[in-house]
């Protein structure tokens, strides 16, 4: 209420009739009334952000937890790839010196 009346003296300070200036000042803030952000409002959207913006965190590090893992699997499988490689590898060169004819 007391937002309209400041509205109506600004109006009236402007120059307008007190009753035209009361109308017009209603007719103002029945219309932006429920558009108007209000600090609760703003706090209340506020919290509502930080909440959001924690779970989307904490779903990016699970996320970023679960590829790490990923990632890690697939090192090792490759390192291990790579060692029985390297072994039999090994072992058919061991074998082809074993067994190849003397050099003259």
């Amino acid at each position: 209420m007391g937002d309209r009346v400041t509205l109506a003296r600004a109006c009236e300070d402007a120059g307008m009739q007190h009753d035209a200036a009361e109308k017009v000042a209603g007719a103002v803030w029945d219309a932006i009334r429920d558009n108007v952000a209000t600090d609760a409002g703003l706090q209340h959207v506020r919290t509502d952000l930080k909440l959001d913006i924690q779970a989307i965190r904490t779903d990016l590090r699970r996320e970023i937890k679960a590829v790490r893992s990923e990632i890690d699997r697939a090192i090792n499988k490759q390192t291990v790839f790579g060692i029985v490689l390297l072994i039999g590898l090994w072992g058919a060169i061991l074998t082809f010196l074993h067994y190849r004819p003397p050099l003259p």
